[in-house]
């Protein structure tokens, strides 16, 4: 942990946040109120998956709750976790995850969201929660100003909304409600979503949550305490978000005569209102149209003076981002051809389409400066692909709409071959990853960086992506990044019934087509969350800035304090792509550096400002050092396991004269073996021409020609389970026809084992993007390391290994020659440590520390994990014992009582056998603070 982080507790006051429940505590209950007259906001009926679909459930590993003879009474246990971390209906609560009370923090006309949930002992009938106003000696935050919405499940094709042949019932939605039903043991979550009021106090306001259900006589009493923070978050002016938005739809509603063009407007209007409350600050990107007018084609954009009008009265401001054009309209009707999926074209139009795009191009821009609209920025095609022809195409389009006056952007990926010839005629620079990195992005040579996150927003079912990926992408992510604005696709889907049978399936939100209520995901309650994340980042540079000049030490102090945070915050990143559902923060993390953030606000805003200056977007050195690379990590495990003979080998590299299994995968692929260097045994040889026109799989059903040549081997013949493995590791080098360099060049190497199951999950091994050719490559990896496409862990048969390259990373010739040594399965006989995390801070008044601890080796029915909570003295303050299950993932929380000594403290983790014995320990430092 930093050393500079440990001031924080000369800052931070004494936060509010659930406080944990003993199985001795006793809630205090009242009169059931009456029964409301409102019910739940029932979601529309999805289609049902067909027949021979699969249900993958999601697996729990905690053991089954021992309810308290008050719990039995109650009906229920009571518990929460951070909201980054999903509730199934599959959950079964730790026990330490009880809470007594229900709390939080939030700044002024700040959005926030608290969470707790019901584990019902029995079924449940009319679960009904309310909410009274909080007070603070005469301030209070009255009752409106909190919304009750329940997190309700639904079926969801699984893993991606793309998938086919499997589907999980998923925690999505979250929606209004007085009063719901739920089965015994499944989890019904409850969030609080309070809208600060301006300018009310500073304190910690008080009230009470009424839980009552048929199957109790009285309303339990759970209280309710949340500290407002006396400033008002500053949008960055430099940052931006938007979303891709199915604008007509409310008004399509019409045509099925249920509603009328008033009621349509209406719900736009509502929309409209939600998407800024969710952070909206741009106007969503809409599509362009094609309309013929005297006899010439003209672009339009349909109602967009209404809709503009409707944005700016919400907030919302330009540059615009606008997609389509009818291109592939206009190129079919002069051609009598289809530019293909993912414009993958086979002749080119006649100059006279070319020539007509400019001339539309340039009346629409003259209408965009008369009309005084704000600016825009096109993107006429998606995801060119990678063939000469269809790269020549998108040239010339790009090159259209510049010439008539029309900035753009290309939704083009920068590792395309043909990325480089497209470059000069786009604007906007615009990618689904984060890259390239903070250090290049700021030399801007475009006007600016838009980053479209699709894997967070709905394209990656599973809620660790969607939800602690979404934070921190929105938050602490893009403020790592430097890119200016986030555009997913898509706000919401154009239809309410989805999932299963439309193509596509692609949406987050959904518009409720009765009672035009959006029905937010809990996706989208995250991204949110990492806006005032974000929000709180700059309000906090800003207030340095303005104060970083002042002569008064006290004020200096605050300024250095502040500085030191956020670069802790800052060095602390492990800066991905993509965040998806591995290497992220521990979950506590993310309020944890809010709140350290919102008290020195608040400290600051109580000393002079000295001058007026835009603090930029970040304020401290950006050049962080590099954090633990994981392949050094596991690699250094791997060793010390060698070393001590500590392993177990099984090898796929196979030393006779077969292949047992390895074929190639497309024409461009050839696979033999060879002798080793050593000449005692074989090598596996993987020869690839990397063709760029040609499609090698033979399929002319749309593919990309630049495909994914490579090998496959099959478990058919030695069946294995990935469970019965700690690491998979390979080693290899490449040869090719590349001019020679001694510098590494980009050779990115795709290796994944797919398991069983119609999910079709895997494990994907990081290979280095960029090697030395002639030299040996080693690359280990866990085979926890789960990708997004996992499935549960119960699913850990391996059907085939694939390794292959992504042609469009090459040029076209290439030759390639990879030589594998050793693919191989190793297991560690003893156990060890391959990970723990836990926030680096803790607050007295949070009363808990949640763990994460992954272990590697084998393990026997006697084994525990053992974590203690050491204060300052090395007094034992804390103790959690925990069962090892079969991932050899453990997820615990240490409780501890709030009036704690603040200070160091230590966590200890024991493994223990028999008689307590401790097989393997470590010790993790972090801060308890008030």
């Amino acid at each position: 942990m930093n050393k500079n982080f440990l001031y924080v507790a000369s800052v931070v006051l004494a936060l509010s946040f659930q406080t944990v429940a003993s199985a001795g505590d006793v809630f205090k209950t009242q009169v059931k109120p009456a029964p409301p007259k409102k019910q739940l906001v029932v979601v529309p009926p999805a289609d049902s998956a067909f027949d021979d679909w699969v249900r993958y459930p999601y697996v729990e590993r905690a053991t089954q709750i021992v309810p308290t003879a008050e719990e039995q009474k109650l009906g229920c246990v009571i518990f929460s976790r951070p909201f980054v971390d999903a509730i199934y209906p599959e959950t079964i609560p730790l026990p330490q995850e009880r809470i007594a009370k229900v709390d939080g923090f939030g700044a002024w006309d700040q959005f926030e969201t608290l969470n707790f949930a019901l584990y019902p002992l029995v079924d449940l009938k009319n679960i009904n929660v309310r909410v009274g106003d909080l007070t603070c000696g005469d301030a209070k935050i009255p009752s409106d100003k909190i919304a009750v919405r329940l997190v309700t499940y639904r079926d969801i094709t699984y893993p991606r909304y793309s998938s086919k042949g499997a589907w999980r019932r998923l925690p999505e939605y979250l929606q209004p409600v007085t009063t719901s039903d739920a089965p015994a043991k499944e989890p019904q979550r409850f969030c609080l979503t309070i809208r600060v009021p301006q300018n009310i106090p500073g304190g910690v306001y008080s009230g009470k949550i009424l839980l009552s259900h048929d199957a109790f006589d009285k309303a339990i009493v759970l209280p309710l305490s949340f500290r407002v923070l006396p400033f008002k978050p500053l949008r960055d002016p430099n940052k931006a978000f938007s979303s891709y938005y199915h604008m007509p739809y409310a008004h399509e509603l019409v045509k099925t005569k249920k509603h009328d063009e008033a009621w349509a407007d209406s719900v736009l209007q509502r929309e409209i209102k939600t998407m800024a409350e969710y952070g909206h600050t741009r106007f969503p990107v809409v599509s362009l149209s094609v309309a013929e007018e005297n006899g010439k084609m003209k672009f339009t954009l349909n109602n967009i003076d209404k809709y503009m009008s409707l944005m700016k009265e919400n907030g919302m401001t330009g540059p615009m981002v606008i997609t389509g054009g009818g291109i592939g309209w206009l190129y079919s009707r002069m051609t009598k051809k289809s530019i293909g999926n993912h414009i993958i074209l086979e002749q080119m139009p006649p100059e006279a389409f070319f020539t007509q795009l400019e001339e539309m191009a340039r009346t629409f821009a003259k209408e965009i400066k008369e009309k005084n609209y704000p600016a825009m920025y096109f993107g006429p095609l998606d995801e060119i692909s990678s063939n000469e022809l269809s790269i020549q195409f998108g040239c010339r389009v790009y090159e259209a709409f510049q010439k008539g006056g029309l900035k753009t952007y290309t939704t083009m990926e920068p590792e395309n071959p043909g990325y480089k010839k497209i470059y000069p005629y786009i604007d906007v620079f615009s990618c689904q990853v984060f890259e390239p990195l903070y250090q290049e992005i700021q030399k801007r040579d475009k006007e600016l960086y838009y980053c479209y996150p699709n894997h967070n927003s709905y394209e990656r079912k599973d809620p660790v992506i969607m939800c602690k990926g979404g934070r921190m992408t929105y938050g602490f992510g893009l403020w790592r990044s430097g890119f200016d604005i986030l555009i997913p696709w898509t706000w919401r889907h154009s239809t309410a019934k989805h999932f299963f049978r439309q193509k596509g399936n692609g949406g987050t939100n959904i518009l409720h087509p009765e009672t035009g209520d959006v029905i937010l995901t809990t996706a989208w309650e995250n991204f949110r969350e990492g806006i005032n994340d974000l929000n709180y980042i700059y309000t906090l540079e800003d207030a340095i800035v303005k104060r970083e000049n002042s002569t008064d030490p006290a004020t200096q102090k605050l300024v250095k304090q502040g500085k030191e945070l956020l670069q802790f915050a800052w060095d602390s990143v492990n800066v991905q792509p993509k965040y998806l559902n591995i290497d992220l923060w521990p979950s506590d993390q993310f309020d944890s550096l809010r709140y350290s953030m919102g008290m020195l606000i608040c400290k600051l805003n109580q000393t002079r400002a000295v001058n007026n200056k835009v603090a930029p977007s970040v304020i401290i050195n950006p050049d962080a050092p590099a954090l633990e690379n994981k392949t050094q990590k596991f690699k250094k495990i791997y060793d010390q396991a060698k070393a001590s003979a500590n392993i177990e080998v099984c090898s796929i590299v196979n030393p006779k004269t077969d292949l047992l299994g390895w074929k190639q995968t497309e024409d461009e692929a050839s696979v033999s073996l060879a002798p080793a260097e050593d000449g005692n045994r074989k090598v596996v040889k993987l020869h690839i021409n990397v063709d760029l026109v040609k499609d090698g799989t033979g399929n002319k059903s749309g593919q990309y020609p630049a495909g994914w040549p490579g090998m496959t081997f099959n478990f058919k013949q030695m069946p294995m389970t990935t469970a019965a493995y700690d690491f998979v590791r390979l080693k290899y080098k490449l040869q090719s026809n590349r001019p020679k360099s001694d510098k590494p060049q980009k050779a990115p190497l795709s290796f994944l084992i797919r398991l069983g199951g119609g999910g079709k999950s895997s494990i994907d091994v990081e290979c280095p993007s960029e090697i030395l050719e002639n030299q040996w490559i080693e690359v280990i990896a866990p085979m926890s390391t789960a990708t997004y496409d996992g499935i549960a862990s119960a699913q850990t048969k391996a059907d085939h290994i694939r390794t292959c390259i992504t042609e469009r990373n090459y040029q076209n010739g290439d030759k390639l020659d990879f030589t594998f040594a050793d693919i191989e399965f190793i297991s560690l006989k003893k156990p060890v440590f391959a990970s723990i995390e836990l926030s680096p801070c803790l607050y007295a008044a949070l009363g808990r520390v949640r763990y994460t601890v992954k272990m590697f080796g084998r393990f026997n029915e006697a084994n525990r994990l053992k974590a203690r909570l050491l204060d300052a003295q090395g007094k034992i303050i804390a103790t959690d014992t925990t069962v090892i299950p079969e991932d050899k993932k453990i997820v615990g929380q240490l409780n501890f009582d709030s009036k704690i000594k603040t200070g160091v403290c230590q966590v200890r983790f024991e493994l223990c056998g028999a008689n307590d014995k401790v097989l393997v320990s470590k010790t993790v430092k972090t801060k308890i603070t008030r």
